[in-house]
């Protein structure tokens, strides 16, 4: 034992000490012109254990390499705060990020930290938390860095920041809600409650992250709720507390869904009614919320039918055909689940030898066929492509007539948003150049291969 122990102290500070040499270096490069001394106080604070780094996820550190009135302070220290500016910089082959506070440097009331990400509310990413120093700059090492880090290093704020001009419009919230939106009861196992479970109303669109931006939007037009990471690639905006889920109901009573997702909507806000008034605390009211459940979305878990097998869904609410679909609906739904596709194909008919092929299609559950046959006679265009094996519609425009004379003037008046807003450019350039027969050339050719080169899967943001 007393062997192992000699060797787990020794190994232990030559590992340790290995790290100063490098945090040194630092110093040097990104120090104040106090390095020196700033080098001479870490040593010191290594040496007697009192140099404490901050604590964050996955056990990064931040470093500190500044020095505040020639003393140098770890960011435990520092009381008051706050962020001023944050930058996004490359120090060698990691990426740091420079935060510069506004701080009284004598009061110590206040706030114990300042932190680098701005908000807790990104509970699931996996980001830099580290304390920060007053009037200087920290560096604080990402935990992951796949691109859109950048993005989220910066105060997430619902009431501020808000851009009122690029607020969306009403029905293009509802479009892509259509689209990419979830209205759910949660069933969460929780002995805090009689009945065994907790119960959660959601409302939530999840879009890839290249979307973030649109889903900020969104959370600014309702200013209630929260973006969360949920997987990899995808991000979601949630709205949980019945407080917030009123301005939520408030917005679809005004501006109804037209897919079969009313049918969800109304169910889900008769299960509200039921969590508002807390019948669900007792049996009754418990049953019927499962009721509600199993027809809403895929119904019941596997779980919830196991230990509830007695439970019947409730009627779903037909959705009521209104025949009348707003040019921003449209939009919204083609933002969440349209494409613009450019495609080249042999022809013999052509001197490049290519012929170029222009595709809009909008893609819905199987179940939504008759709105999508209402796009047709909306829009007087395009063909209804019914895919089974996927359980999919497809409403789509292929003429190119149709493409330049109808769904390029729509969506240049009701805007499409998110990243599908660079594919649709892109989209627009290429039937221009059709437009203008330069497509018949090798270099018009060659400039339609350039922009179908950077659309869709493999546009870059």
């Amino acid at each position: 034992m007393a062997v192992f122990l000699v060797l787990d102290i020794l190994l232990f500070y030559i590992f340790f000490e290995s790290i100063l040499p490098p945090l040194f270096i630092l110093i040097g490069v990104f120090g104040s012109d106090n390095r020196v001394k700033a080098s001479f106080y870490l040593f010191l604070y290594t040496l007697t254990q009192q140099c404490k780094k901050t604590k964050h996820r996955e056990n990064p550190k931040a470093l500190v390499t500044k020095v505040v009135r020639e003393i140098f302070l770890p960011a435990l220290l520092m009381t008051k705060g706050m962020v001023r500016s944050l930058k996004m910089r490359r120090i060698l082959s990691s990426k740091w990020v420079t935060v510069v506070l506004s701080h009284p440097f004598i009061n110590y009331k206040g706030v114990k930290e300042q932190r680098v990400d701005g908000s807790s509310r990104f509970r699931n990413l996996n980001l830099v938390r580290c304390t920060l120093i007053a009037e200087k700059s920290v560096f604080g090492k990402t935990i992951h860095s796949y691109s859109h880090n950048k993005m989220f290093m910066h105060t997430m704020s619902n009431k501020q920041n808000k851009d009122y001009n690029n607020l969306p419009h009403p029905w293009f919230v509802t479009g892509l809600t259509d689209a990419e939106g979830t209205f759910a009861l949660g069933f969460h196992k929780s002995n805090e409650y009689r009945m065994g479970y907790q119960i959660t109303a959601i409302y939530k669109i999840a879009m890839h992250k290249k979307d973030y931006h649109l889903l900020c939007t969104i959370r600014d037009f309702f200013g209630v709720g929260k973006i969360t990471k949920h997987g990899d690639t995808t991000l979601q905006y949630l709205v949980r507390s019945l407080a917030d889920l009123q301005v939520i109901i408030s917005h679809f009573d005004k501006y109804p869904l037209l897919s079969e997702k009313w049918g969800d909507y109304k169910l889900f806000k008769d299960g509200i009614e039921l969590l508002k008034t807390k019948a669900h605390l007792n049996k009754e009211g418990f049953h019927k919320i499962l009721s509600i459940r199993a027809a809403l979305n895929l119904g019941l878990s596997d779980e919830l039918n196991l230990f509830f097998p007695d439970i019947k869904a409730v009627n779903r609410p037909l959705v009521p055909n209104t025949g009348v679909m707003d040019p921003n609906w449209i939009a919204g739904l083609a933002s969440g689940d349209g494409c613009f596709h450019v495609s080249l194909r042999n022809s013999l008919t052509t001197k490049t030898g290519k012929a170029v092929v222009l595709k809009f299609h909008i893609v819905q559950h199987s179940r939504d066929i008759e709105l999508m046959k209402s796009l047709i006679s909306t829009l007087k265009c395009g063909r209804i492509e019914l895919v089974l094996k996927q359980s999919a519609v497809y409403f789509v425009v292929t003429k190119f007539k149709d493409i330049f004379e109808k769904i390029i003037p729509l969506f240049d008046k009701s805007y499409i948003k998110g990243v599908k807003e660079s594919d649709y450019k892109d989209f627009k350039k290429v039937a221009m150049i059709i437009q203008d027969k330069q497509h018949l050339s090798e270099a018009g050719l060659s400039n339609i291969k350039s922009i179908k080169s950077n659309m869709n899967l493999n546009r870059k943001v």
